[in-house]
């Protein structure tokens, strides 16, 4: 999948001396071209690494200098050195010292005109000062040809550090003042806890962001912890500056607007594995609440049409209970309650205050065995909504996060019914048809969704034959105003927490699984829009082009963070359309052989798209595609798209936003808070189908 770097490759490249030459007589001094040109000839090297691994250890070398262990003028003789070879498919690797030494010897001719400047302002200057605040207190800082990084034994020694202060400040102390913190400086919008990214603008001054998920989590560990100290707020703020600086230290935060704008070819699964561990130390589970609180009931009412079983109560006891509960929600803090309290007085809430225990977790399991933010499995924050305190007291989870929780947990309660329902019977266990019904409910609850904010949804689960009568093809959802067509796939498939702990194969199979196919699904249907002007449905129906716009979403029962947003899927789909994926790992070779059969699902029909699309260029029809996809959780759907208005005109500002902040919740804020000049902007893309970067 991607060119590793060897670890000796820090030390191959400083122990390259630099060349020295005599014949300027002959050539200009400097002539730039001929030296780029020289550079290139000496490095040729079919059996090299890949260019973009050069690019790679440029910012290796960059953090370097920042930590004072490579002189400046290495990293500036690196960046000629990787200017001239721009475009080169393989060049000599570093252990190729005499092609180097001559490399670089030609380089330094050029070194009254590097352009590159350090900046501590930089991504790697950020990630160098939070390793120069841990190795100034004494903690060991490693750094190889791969990345400088805390060693294993100091990575382990500051998170114990940072549970500490949370345990002295007590952690629901901690975790109620972290989300107020959160609230105060507009990280909760609408209840949402926004986990997005702020990388700055330019003459910005960049920060490390605070990895409030994490702390969240360490706080949630220590919930039994009473506050041991005369001044919790300080203890707090340790902590929060520790886990800001060992976020920064794992370097997966972007700093600048331009970061993965396009997408690297070699190193593709680093980027999306910064991704998802990014959201893993930033991002809460959570359902959008302004949304959630409504189509948690639909939910309900789609579970009962598809025939799943309610645990314990019916599906309108189920109703009435999660009303009550999430009433009582807070967005920005725990809310303690006890059983008595929340049935206040109602025989016939009084009878379901059993449901309490079914969706709680005693406060002395959860997290019990969480250290740290790889320990993605051992967290429980989104897996139940509330924490049993003893004595029939409960915390109940911020809003956001409760109600997504709640949802999770039920569904979770249903598979384990199911499972003691076989084994009462002796029968072996076969969760498919119980999660093909999670999958229907999905789907009914979409159209339900349409329908609630104003759209016409014309088909569902509407079958048609495809390029013969046995190939058969059928649409989730379709809906459709005068001037476009709304094409909807649904997949309940979510993030797996192998993904969200950073393991590349694991990201790589949840993404295809859930957005490549379901991409895949909709370009066939858009294929066969195009190509013949109308789908004829089994049942005699037909859906008609007739001119209009096709927009196509993807939409999951729980968002996938920033892997969904659109600054990832569209220099996805322009780095991975008409390409096949390859592996040098045996292990892969199964996820890489489900990526390409979907990479060839999709190219197959978006050729069809562009050759039935003659008056356009190709070029022109692939950005178009493009631009009309989307993938989004569906109650971001909800949130985003307003009662009465239409996805289109709910959703035109968002079409052509380039924001790089990986939360459309957040990007749906700041266009309401748009300038003359962003507005400007913003209508100019709009107006040439391009995305203006604000």
């Amino acid at each position: 999948m991607s060119v590793v770097i060897s670890t000796t490759a820090f030390d191959d490249f400083m122990s390259s001396t630099i060349g020295e030459f005599h014949d300027d007589a002959v050539m200009k001094p400097l002539d730039h071209e001929e030296i780029y040109v020289r550079i290139r000839r000496v490095l040729s090297c079919p059996e090299g690494m890949d260019w973009e691994a050069l690019h790679y250890f440029w910012n290796v070398l960059q953090i370097a200098v920042h930590l004072g262990r490579a002189p400046p003028e290495r990293w500036q003789l690196l960046a000629i050195v990787r200017d001239a070879c721009s475009g080169e498919r393989n060049i000599a690797p570093f252990s190729n010292r005499k092609a180097w030494t001559e490399a670089l010897g030609h380089a330094s001719r050029l070194m009254a005109r590097a352009m590159y400047r350090l900046s501590t302002n930089s991504r790697q200057g950020i990630v160098a000062g939070s390793l120069l605040f841990f190795e100034q207190l004494g903690f060991e800082v490693e750094l190889d040809g791969r990345g400088a990084r805390l060693s294993s034994k100091s990575f382990r020694h500051i998170c114990r550090k940072i549970e500490k202060h949370v345990a002295a400040a007590g952690g629901l102390n901690t975790a109620n003042l972290l989300l107020q913190g959160m609230q105060g400086t507009g990280r909760s919008i609408d209840g949402s806890l926004s986990s997005a990214r702020t990388p700055a603008q330019v003459y910005e001054v960049s920060q490390a962001g605070t990895p409030f998920h994490y702390i969240y989590n360490v706080a949630l560990k220590h919930l039994g912890s009473q506050t041991r100290t005369g001044n919790p707020t300080a203890e707090i703020l340790k902590a929060e500056l520790h886990a800001r600086h060992l976020a920064a230290a794992l370097d997966l935060e972007p700093h600048s607007i331009f970061e993965n704008t396009s997408l690297p070819t070699r190193f593709l699964e680093k980027v999306l594995r910064e991704t998802v561990l990014y959201d893993e130390l930033f991002s809460f589970a959570q359902w959008q609440p302004k949304a959630g609180l409504k189509i948690v009931g639909m939910f309900f009412n789609a579970l009962e049409r598809v025939g799943c079983d309610f645990p314990r109560a019916s599906p309108s006891e189920w109703r009435m209970f999660t009303t009550r509960l999430l009433e009582l929600a807070e967005e920005s803090q725990l809310r303690q309650f006890s059983a008595v309290f929340f049935a206040s007085g109602s025989a016939d809430l009084a009878r379901l205050t059993p449901l309490l225990e079914l969706l709680s977790i005693p406060a002395s399991r959860i997290n019990r065995e969480y250290d740290g933010p790889a320990d993605t499995n051992k967290r429980m924050d989104a897996a139940f909504p509330l924490i049993a305190m003893g004595s029939n007291e409960f915390l109940l989870q911020p809003k956001s996060i409760a109600v997504r929780a709640l949802v999770d947990r039920l569904l979770e309660l249903m598979r384990k019914d199911e499972k003691r329902k076989a084994g009462k019977f002796g029968a072996a266990t076969d969760l498919s048809k119980l999660e093909n019904k999670f999958g229907s409910a999905l789907e009914l609850l979409t159209a339900d969704v349409l329908r609630d904010i104003g759209m016409t949804v014309t088909h569902e689960g509407a079958k048609y034959h495809g390029k013969s009568r046995g190939h058969r093809l059928e649409i989730d959802i379709v809906a459709e105003d005068e001037s476009h067509i709304y094409l909807f796939e649904c997949k309940k498939k979510v993030l797996t927490n192998s993904a969200r702990q950073g393991d590349s194969l694991a990201v790589l199979s949840d993404l295809t699984e859930s957005f490549l196919k379901m991409q895949g699904q909709l370009a066939r249907h858009e294929a066969k829009l195009r190509s013949d002007g109308k789908i004829v449905f089994e049942d005699g129906r037909s859906l008609e082009l007739n001119g209009r716009q096709v927009e196509k979403f993807a939409i999951s029962l729980f968002d996938h963070g920033a892997l969904q947003a659109r600054g990832t899927i569209i220099p996805l789909f322009a780095r991975l359309f008409g390409s096949r994926v390859s592996t040098q790992k045996p292990v892969a070779d199964a996820v890489t052989a489900k990526i390409n059969k979907q990479l060839a699902v999709l190219a197959q029909s978006v050729d069809a798209i562009c050759v039935a699309q003659q008056d356009q260029d190709r070029q022109d029809a692939l950005h178009d595609f493009a631009m009309s996809t989307w993938w989004m959780s569906i109650d971001q759907l909800h949130y985003l798209c307003r009662s009465g208005v239409g996805v289109s005109e709910s959703l035109k500002d968002l079409r052509h936003l380039e924001s790089r902040t990986g939360d459309i919740v957040w990007d749906a804020k700041r266009v309401t808070l748009m300038g003359p000049v962003a507005r400007a902007m913003l209508d100019g893309a709009r107006t040439m189908n391009k995305r203006a970067m604000l």
